[in-house]
């Protein structure tokens, strides 16, 4: 079952070819583009989520090339993923803009990750793996450290993982990649707005869902995720009556 909020305050305390076949694409060739491209994709969606690359600014491919040490290439595939995103628009013969924060379109975003999410986590309770649980039972307790020290980038990338693992577990990559890019448009919306007190709201929220996924429970999975939804509309909410 999640945990109730005083549990929670508790825990607070490649192959050779053949010769004549030099035409013919080596194989896992294509294989190191594309990992190097999904490593572009994470470091750049990193940075545009921790506003290391701000709302707002404009930056070409050479510049995004040089800052994360990948090619360009990998960097152009990573930026076109990026755009469907909506977390950049791609200028052209200028490079890229970082789309803005807007709590009202974040809003928007949370009625469809609403149900995406219901979806992911509660096939997640119902279809992982003991050593999946038991991968969650973790996350659950770093999280809980991670808002005890108010490690913010730390709670990041643990949000980022929890995602990635209830796609995983979830065996849905239809709807794991619906989900995606509101989560990530989520972190960044948090990050930006967040003050010191919203760590422990949304670490409090995050491990309900958590610990329901590693006790298999997919009716609580679902209930803790609509308790995290409300949170964060009532986290965009107060954002927008602060504005």
């Amino acid at each position: 079952m999640a945990m109730t909020s005083r549990a929670f305050k508790e825990r607070l305390r490649p192959r050779r070819t053949p010769a004549g076949d030099a035409a013919l694409p080596v194989a896992g060739a294509n294989d190191a583009v594309e990992t190097q491209a999904a490593r572009a994709f994470r470091l750049l969606e990193s940075m545009i989520v921790d506003t290391r690359l701000a709302p707002g600014a404009v930056v070409s491919e050479a510049v995004l090339s040089q800052r994360i040490g990948l090619g360009r290439m990998p960097v152009r595939e990573a930026l076109k993923r990026l755009a469907d995103y909506g977390l950049i628009t791609v200028l052209p013969q200028r490079g890229v803009i970082v789309s803005p924060v807007d709590a009202g379109q974040y809003l928007l975003m949370l009625e469809t990750r609403a149900v995406l999410d219901r979806l992911l986590v509660g096939a997640a309770a119902r279809r992982a793996t003991e050593v999946e649980r038991a991968a969650f039972a973790g996350q659950a307790k770093a999280v809980a450290a991670a808002a005890r020290e108010g490690d913010f980038p730390g709670f990041l990338r643990l949000d980022e993982e929890f995602d990635r693992l209830v796609e995983t577990t979830s065996r849905n990559p239809y709807a794991a990649r619906a989900a995606a890019p509101f989560h990530a448009h989520g972190r960044r919306f948090w990050y930006v707005h967040h003050a010191d007190r919203d760590l422990s709201r949304s670490a409090e929220a995050h491990c309900g869902v958590m610990e329901a996924c590693a006790a298999g429970d997919e009716a609580a999975a679902t209930a803790a995720s609509d308790a995290l939804i409300d949170y964060l509309r009532r986290f965009a909410g107060n954002v927008i009556h602060r504005l």
